[in-house]
């Protein structure tokens, strides 16, 4: 049966008592770390390290829901000139890519111009891989985007 008297036990943090060894201190282990809230460009661009982060999750969302729509082939990443209504053009860091799409009417192929930071996304259709290989393979084009849908 348990002593109804109260036991008083000091508080022992930070002491030492005979004999024992020094209590080292614990270091606590490092937290995720934030993104930098400053704007990081990618050197000689407008892209952001942060947008291409992000960019990566979309991609993951787009080839992923629904499994099997649009399959990739190929990917690289180019600079390219992003013009946005009547803005001067700015270069981006711009990710082009090669998908097969598994359409309804069949097998698509389509060269697909990924802006990562903007919006949006543009697709041009393709005969055969081989022409979707050549389009991905050629200097990018001017990549424009309007803000506005016009009426």
């Amino acid at each position: 049966m348990p002593s109804k008297s109260p036991i008083v036990v000091p508080k022992v943090l930070g002491r030492r008592s005979r004999g024992s060894a020094p209590r080292v201190a614990r270091r606590r282990r490092p937290g995720p770390q934030p993104w930098p809230t400053s704007a990081i460009p990618i050197p000689l661009t407008s892209t952001r390290e942060r947008d291409m982060a992000d960019w990566v999750g979309w991609f993951g969302r787009f080839h992923a829901e629904p499994t099997g729509l649009y399959v990739p082939y190929g990917l690289c990443t180019v600079d390219c000139r992003v013009e946005v209504d009547d803005q001067p053009a700015l270069t981006h860091r711009c990710v082009r890519e090669v998908a097969k799409f598994n359409g309804a009417r069949g097998v698509e192929w389509r060269l697909i111009t990924w802006v990562p930071g903007l919006p949006g996304v543009q697709m041009q259709s393709c005969a055969s891989l081989e022409e979707a290989t050549m389009a991905l393979q050629a200097p990018a084009q001017t990549v424009r985007f309007a803000s506005q849908i016009a009426e």
